[in-house]
């Protein structure tokens, strides 16, 4: 009877074990979304007003998004320079005019 109870308790530590590895790997997951959805590219929507003369618009929110995959998938660098280059390739093929000033 001893053996079958600690036989018991040694599956139950198994088990739980296992979904301790489960759970913590389900956290991890969410926290990888919450980093990724949390980011933020280095031109703020202000910056991209000012370049392009515009106010509060969905062309605003479209840039920074773009920007935003462009970085994730490691197209360009998560660097002002480049993101601000790329910033002007969108902002052009949104008919937006840069302003050079």
């Amino acid at each position: 009877m001893k053996l079958i109870l600690q036989l018991k308790i040694l599956n139950y530590s198994r088990i739980t074990i296992e979904n301790f590895k489960i759970v913590r790997n389900k956290i991890k997951a969410i926290e990888e979304k919450d980093n990724l959805r949390n980011f933020q590219p280095p031109i703020s929507g202000q910056e991209i007003m000012k370049s392009f003369n515009i106010g509060p618009s969905k062309e605003i929110g479209i840039i920074k998004e773009k920007i935003k995959e462009a970085i994730i998938e490691g197209e360009v660098k998560n660097e002002y320079k480049s993101t601000f280059k790329l910033m002007k390739k969108i902002g052009k093929k949104l008919g937006l005019k840069f302003n050079e000033k």
